[in-house]
């Protein structure tokens, strides 16, 4: 199985349950590919990722990566960690929208 469709249809820590109930309750509410970019920072986990980061390790381009990360942004899945990472904004998961 290629990275990107794992992360459609697996959370991103097998081992824990609530990861897989996590990916399960989100997926009505979200499109594959803001799912493919929620998975791609939530596996960063504490360290987060850039755009440029999910955009290398999902094998995505810009134009398509950065409307979804807002676009989760938008609607609370997401958010700015504070640290900065080669000049660009690390992303992490927000928490509180679970």
């Amino acid at each position: 199985m290629n990275r990107q469709s794992s992360f459609i249809t697996e959370a991103p820590s097998q081992a824990a349950q609530t990861s897989k109930d996590a990916a399960r309750a989100i997926e009505p509410k979200l499109n594959k590919l803001q799912l493919l970019v929620l998975a791609a920072i939530e596996f960063r986990g504490k360290l987060g990722a850039t755009d440029n980061e999910i955009q290398a390790y999902l094998g995505m381009g810009g134009s398509t990566e950065r409307p979804r990360r807002i676009e989760l942004l938008r609607a609370g899945k997401v958010r700015d960690s504070g640290i900065r990472r080669n000049r660009s904004i690390v992303w992490i998961v927000n928490k509180a929208s679970s």
